[in-house]
């Protein structure tokens, strides 16, 4: 797969992190956690999906990321996990994407600003839909997603 790859993908994505509602990254530059860091579980479930001739139908992937300070200023250290039926090749096509060394928006800007520095193997199951999502990793850990209450909602439940 050379630079000019085409490559594109459908399905739906999980993103899950250590900051209050409003993601400083996402929305205002920087984290609003404690620390100023940016922790996040980023998952996905390609529908349909195609890298060159490396198709990507069906694959569920994840990516443990640490960033010390804002996503923009680098610095972070990433764990690829993939589901166990995850081919050798997907896994080449995948690494190529996000990276962002075949170009296209988000990769090519959040590639650069991370180090992948494992790669595990792990059964992923995802349950439920929309916000009342739960991401899973077998042996590594899970994420749940909610809607927002304010606070009226929240003291009441």
């Amino acid at each position: 797969m050379a630079a000019g790859t085409q490559w594109q993908m459908r399905g739906t994505g999980y993103e899950f992190c250590n900051c209050d509602f409003g993601c400083g990254c996402n929305f205002g530059g920087f984290p609003n956690s404690d620390d100023g860091s940016c922790h996040a579980l980023v998952g996905m479930h390609i529908a349909t999906g195609t890298c060159g001739t490396v198709i990507l139908d069906g694959v569920k992937c994840a990516a443990l990321v640490k960033w010390p300070k804002a996503i923009h200023e680098g610095n972070g250290k990433c764990v690829f996990v993939v589901d166990p039926s995850t081919t050798d090749a997907q896994i080449d096509a995948l690494a190529k994407i996000f990276s962002g060394s075949l170009g296209g928006l988000p990769w090519e800007l959040l590639g650069p600003t991370m180090q992948v520095v494992g790669l595990e193997k792990a059964k992923i199951t995802i349950d439920g839909s929309g916000v009342k999502s739960t991401f899973k990793i077998a042996g590594i850990g899970e994420a749940r997603g909610e809607t927002l209450r304010n606070n009226k909602d929240a003291a009441a439940a």
